[in-house]
């Protein structure tokens, strides 16, 4: 049935970030839009299917960072800096040192699907599909860079392709044989893009360094850029499926080869600044630049099998038995320009000299499979699942969907717990590390948390001391940034005009309670704001951030 669709959201239906400044909500339009057709070919034969969905987002970033105060813009001679400082805004706030302001975000996107069927015969199926994904993003403050005017441009192209065939060989033996590629290419290119020699910096790359004071301001070039990658992944596979009596058994095996070519032409470095002091008076506590362009090229092959059991021991209970194996082989570089650290002999071993590998070649890698299903009752309306599995970190979802004369409501919960960082201390002296920034000693007898954490103060400063060298007795991930909460709610009206064609009017509210999702506080000890958070988790339009409302219809005929 074809189906077209519309989805708009805007500012006008939003709430406040809580970082938000006082005024109007910042500018966000973000429009959805697409079809969907099918059509038969050849009458019980051949099928064919087609889609497009386009994504248009207007939007604004919010930014709050830490900048110099006029009095201290007034105490500067070093000639450099005086003219980093043209790149700087003036701290607009009440306080006269922080830059309150914004910066525009353009996402855009368009995904075109194709699938086509076709029957051989009542036993022999094949398939073929297509998806062409293009996107184009300009990001003003993901990557790190926190002052408009210094945000980067992701131009992106996305291809998959995928095969099947499916043949009937006996009333309880079929055969499923698939083939697919995929190709990726990326690249990120920052807007600034300024010689560092018109600054009077003296570097040999032309790529300006990224300028960074740790728990202040963020500006100029983008560490690492610019770069890009192109991968092209082929998977081919072939499952055998058998029921003899009350077993369903699977068995099959797969083979994946990656290609992976990458460039990083990102040679500006960074200026790390310790503090806003340090900075107008020119003196970085650390500069590093990467010396030449690198393009490398990694390949990789892997292959797996398995074997899988759907066993029904009686109509209420089936029993699911596999055993998967894995191997995945060791990656090798295209020019051979692939090293690894020896430590025996203090230097860089290109991999394959006198066998070196960057790591073991392991074909132990089994996983087994168990799990069951069971009805309580036996009339196929309660079934009771389990498994064993190992599961990371994740948060918890719980979606409920009720419906009553063609109205439908979905809400959706997710909760996460804090996640962990550490506190780190920029070191003025590295001797016993190699290291910028080590962690700090701890105080004996003092809570690292405090009784009512805020924005304003979410970890206790008094817990830690400073200290000039080396690692000291802090430990890794000791501190627990916020935790998340959202609560998503899509209520739905579908209204029959005709017998084939149906209207559905659909309204959604992303973060209902408009709940604070908080970043993570400042982890440097040397920063005035150690322990304050800055920043919401999450920008305007994207899981957690402040309340959205959106409204979509689709037409189904």
């Amino acid at each position: 049935m074809p189906c077209g669709c519309e989805f708009l959201r805007n500012q006008r239906f939003d709430a406040k970030n809580f970082f938000d400044p006082p005024g109007p909500i910042i500018p966000f339009n973000r429009n959805i839009f697409g079809y969907s057709a099918g059509v038969p070919v050849i009458k019980d034969r051949t099928f064919f299917f087609t889609s497009y969905e386009g994504r248009v987002g207007l939007e604004v970033a919010s930014i709050r960072t830490l900048v110099p105060s006029e009095a201290q813009r007034a105490t500067v001679t070093n000639p450099i800096v005086r003219q980093l400082l043209g790149l700087v805004p003036a701290a607009n706030d009440p306080t006269g040192t922080y830059f309150v302001g914004s910066a525009p975000r353009d996402r855009r996107q368009d995904q075109w699907t194709g699938r086509v069927d076709h029957n051989w015969s009542s036993k022999d199926f094949l398939y073929g599909s297509f998806v062409i994904n293009r996107d184009n993003r300009i990001e003003p403050t993901l990557q790190g860079n926190n002052l408009p005017g210094f945000g980067d441009q992701r131009p992106a192209q996305r291809y998959f392709l995928s095969l099947g065939d499916t043949r009937i060989l006996s009333p309880s033996l079929t055969n499923e044989l698939r083939a697919g590629f995929n190709r990726l290419r990326i690249s990120f290119n920052q807007a600034f893009t300024e010689d560092p020699s018109t600054f009077g910096i003296a570097s040999r790359s032309t790529v300006f360094p990224n300028v960074t004071v740790p728990g202040a301001m963020s500006f100029g070039g983008i560490n690492g850029e610019p770069q890009g990658r192109g991968d092209n992944a082929y998977q081919y596979n072939d499952t055998a499926g058998w029921i003899p009596g009350r077993h369903s058994i699977r068995m099959g095996g797969e083979f994946r080869r990656f290609a992976n070519n990458d460039f990083h032409l990102g040679t500006g470095g960074i200026l790390t600044f310790g503090t806003i002091a340090t900075f107008l008076a020119g003196t970085p506590t650390q500069a590093t630049q990467t010396s030449l362009p690198v393009t490398p090229s990694l390949h990789v092959n892997a292959f797996g099998a398995f074997v899988q059991d759907d066993y029904k021991l009686s109509p209420r209970l089936t029993l699911n038995l596999g055993l998967r194996w894995e191997y995945n082989g060791v990656a090798y570089e295209k020019h051979n320009r692939l090293a690894i650290y020896d430590f025996s002999y203090n230097s860089l071993v290109p991999v394959g000299a006198n066998g070196a590998q960057p790591y073991r070649r392991q074909f132990t890698n089994f996983g087994p499979r168990v799990g069951f299903a069971y009805d309580p009752s036996g009339r196929g309306k309660t079934a009771v699942r389990g498994g064993f599995g190992i599961y990371y970190d994740q948060p918890t979802t719980n979606i409920v969907q009720s419906l009553a004369q063609g109205w439908s409501a979905s809400p959706i919960v997710n909760l996460q717990s804090g996640n962990p960082f550490s506190p780190i201390i920029q070191v003025t002296d590295t001797r016993g590390s190699q290291e910028a920034f080590n962690r700090p000693f701890l105080v004996v007898g003092v809570p690292l948390t405090l009784p009512n954490p805020s924005p304003n103060q979410w970890i206790n400063p008094e817990a830690f001391v400073r200290q000039a060298t080396g690692f000291r007795d802090a430990g890794r991930n000791i501190l627990t940034g916020p935790g998340f909460t959202d609560v998503d709610l899509s209520i739905a009206k579908d209204t029959k005009i005709k017998e084939q064609v149906s209207l559905q009017f659909r309204s959604e509210a992303f973060n209902l309670f408009n709940h604070p999702n908080f970043g993570q506080p400042q982890n440097n000890l040397a920063v005035a704001s150690f322990g304050q958070i800055t920043a919401a988790r999450t920008t305007r339009g994207d899981l957690g951030s402040s309340r959205q409302v959106q409204f979509a219809l689709k037409l189904r005929f």
